[in-house]
């Protein structure tokens, strides 16, 4: 890199922090990411996620919607949130997906990791337990 003014070219540097724009890079970045983990921008609030319940549910097929997946899992309790993601799982059978479904309660998810394996949604078999790793895993 260029030299310019006994500083390399493209580095700044804001309140101690390097980087091009002022960005946080390496250790510094990772503890403002834990810190922030479960925490909202407003006043360190919690996020309403972390209080949540959450259900795994894998083998879905990959067209399946929200809708489908929330009166599913409706009939177990009240459904707070449904994410499912779409995006390519490797190795796997590229035909599936997963999901997180959230409940309010730790009842609504025990009763839907009972009563929701091996149920049939949109033609497949889907596998529900509770999460391993993430918010979910308690």
């Amino acid at each position: 890199m260029k030299m310019r003014g006994g500083k390399k070219f493209g580095e700044c540097f804001f309140d101690g922090r390097i980087g091009r724009s002022g960005g946080y890079r390496g250790e510094q970045w990772r503890d403002k990411q834990r810190a922030s983990v479960g925490h909202s921008s407003n006043g360190g609030r919690l996020d309403w996620r972390a209080s949540l319940f959450f259900v795994f549910v894998d083998r879905l097929g990959r067209k399946v919607s929200k809708g489908a997946l929330w009166d599913a899992f409706g009939e177990y309790g009240k459904v707070m949130d449904v994410f499912i993601s779409y995006s390519v799982r490797g190795n796997r059978i590229r035909n599936t997906t997963f999901a997180f479904v959230r409940y309010q309660h730790r009842s609504e998810m025990l009763k839907a990791i009972e009563k929701g394996n091996l149920r049939r949604i949109d033609g497949w078999v889907i596998r529900v337990k509770e999460p391993l790793y993430g918010w979910g895993a308690r």
